[in-house]
């Protein structure tokens, strides 16, 4: 009985984290919300790409970046892509400030642009802790309503690698969908480790 008290408690954190906007991964607490991203990118990794990621544990705030550690030494630092501007239309709407519901087409010149933007944004601001990260994976991951796989595919099939000094990895993970689960995009970047 106290599972299901468990379980509604954090639906009900949840729904109160709702920004009204592509907020698959909104959650209450962060620690919550970063674990539950890493868990499910290890999971698409693994059975999308093959590649096994050790243990995931949380970074204590204040000791981030990166937001998790694996157990081998990979530090991931997760990022949002999510267009801001729509996040304040669903807040408005629900103070009945407008009724235009929120959406944002990307083309795919977009994309590639915001996720250059984060990628370098991410890469001039993580500091590597030598003692504990080997190399540093950045996890963009989106709820974009437009964005849809076989899209993102045609976007991503036309990306320049960019030069990185501290990421060595990078990829895109996506909300779920019925037929793909999470799906995780490789984004090619020439790393430093």
């Amino acid at each position: 009985m106290s599972d299901d008290r468990e379980v509604i408690e954090a639906l009900k954190q949840k729904e109160r984290a709702s920004r009204g906007y592509a907020d698959w991964d909104a959650w209450a607490d962060s620690a919550t919300r970063d674990l539950g991203i890493g868990q499910d990118f290890a999971t698409a990794l693994q059975q999308q790409h093959g590649i096994q990621l050790g243990t995931l544990s949380p970074v204590p705030r204040g000791s981030d970046p990166p937001d998790l550690l694996t157990n081998d030494g990979i530090g991931i630092e997760l990022t949002e892509l999510v267009d801001e501007k729509e996040i304040q239309r669903a807040l408005r709407i629900k103070r009945g400030q407008t009724d235009r519901l929120p959406y944002r087409d990307w083309s795919s010149l977009e994309l590639r642009d915001a996720l250059a933007r984060r990628i370098r944004e991410k890469d001039k601001t993580l500091i590597k802790q030598p003692a504990s990260v080997k190399e540093f994976w950045l996890v963009i991951h989106t709820d974009e309503p437009a964005l849809v796989p076989a899209g993102v595919a045609a976007s991503l099939s036309e990306w320049v690698p960019m030069d990185c000094q501290q990421i060595s990895r990078c990829y895109l993970l996506m909300s779920y969908f019925p037929e793909y689960g999470r799906p995780v995009f490789p984004i090619p970047v020439c790393g430093s480790a």
